[in-house]
């Protein structure tokens, strides 16, 4: 793509940036996405029409505890999956340099020890070959491959950039077609055989995993229905004067892990057309324990699952103690340094 091409279609005061994309060497067709998605941020609301939407339908929600138990021969469930880790971030907020994938949090393990960890033991447990895959960004890409070693199991990629799990066709190699991804920072991110089976069987193109919407989540989004399409509605999208409605554990009671799973063929058909709010075709929220919901985003969270509060399982899974609720943790602001 010209830069004089981007000059004429974009406004002026994002031409700069524009520069910037140019000149880091993406591909034509990497700018088109993004000449088209910000063509979509300036002409379309950000805010969903309030008077517009419904809860979600029976039929499109699952229970976890009402899906059915993995059948231990079911190898080509485990042959169409893929496990994708976001490891974008870096450790700022909380005083860390580098990639918050580094920071330690239990038992002298860092979040990315504690995914690998039980990658590895998933595999071994269940004598399988799932790849597993962090998605990168350009400030910790070149800092997570040194960590990792040349000899590691783990791949990595770099966002916007297509991963090695794609071939030519934008089919995943092996067939693997079914995704699982979620955040570094949560360690209760596993890989859940029950959903996996599930999503295989019914075809199911988009699973989200939903839980229980508490006061330490007023932020968190949702699922929502608007015209019958299942959308994630983000706080961004909340109109100003319905926020403490929005916020409300009263009005929404689940909200969004993170933790999604995705048919790839699916979304290789959808392509030129696909939307990152509206969710298309089959799509289905699963209702999901606390436990599969652990992040870490300020140091108040790394304190309690760093305390006796929580062990880590032989699987590596940090488990509370006791059948209780999570601990709310307010350190205030001058222990946000985890330095």
């Amino acid at each position: 793509m010209e830069i004089a091409q981007l000059q004429n279609e974009l406004p002026c005061h994002t031409y700069s940036f524009c520069c910037c994309i140019l000149f880091i060497q993406i591909s034509s067709s990497e700018a088109d996405v993004f000449r088209k998605l910000y063509r979509q941020f300036l002409e379309e609301t950000h805010f969903i029409d309030w008077n517009s939407w419904k809860f979600i339908a029976d039929d499109v929600q699952r229970n976890h505890a009402d899906l059915p138990e993995f059948e231990s021969t079911r190898e080509d469930v485990l042959d169409r999956l893929v496990v994708v880790k976001l490891n974008g971030g870096l450790g700022t907020t909380m005083g860390c340099d580098g990639p918050k994938s580094f920071i330690k949090v239990k038992e002298n393990l860092s979040f990315l020890d504690i995914a690998k960890k039980q990658h590895e033991i998933f595999n071994k447990t269940h004598g399988s070959n799932v790849p597993l895959l962090l998605m990168n960004s350009f400030y910790t890409e070149e800092q997570t491959k040194r960590e990792l070693g040349p000899d590691s199991f783990v791949q990595t990629f770099c966002q916007s950039q297509c991963p090695r799990i794609w071939a030519d066709s934008l089919l995943p190699v092996e067939g693997r077609d079914i995704m699982f991804v979620s955040n570094i920072d949560n360690t209760g991110a596993t890989l859940d055989l029950q959903i996996a089976q599930f999503a295989c069987d019914e075809n199911v193109d988009y699973i989200m995993e939903c839980t229980e919407k508490t006061k330490n989540d007023i932020k968190g989004g949702t699922l929502i229905d608007i015209d019958g399409q299942l959308m994630h509605l983000e706080i961004p999208q909340v109109p100003p004067e319905h926020l403490n409605e929005f916020s409300s554990t009263r009005t929404f009671k689940i909200f969004n892990t993170n933790n999604i799973w995705v048919n790839l063929q699916a979304v290789k058909q959808r392509l030129d057309t696909i939307s990152s709010e509206i969710i298309v075709n089959q799509k289905v929220g699963v209702h999901v324990g606390r436990n599969r919901f652990l992040p870490v985003k300020k140091s108040d969270d790394l304190l309690a699952i760093s305390a006796n509060l929580y062990t880590l399982t032989p699987e590596f899974s940090l488990r509370l103690n006791r059948n209780r609720p999570a601990p709310t943790v307010n350190l205030g602001k001058y222990f946000q340094n985890v330095s």
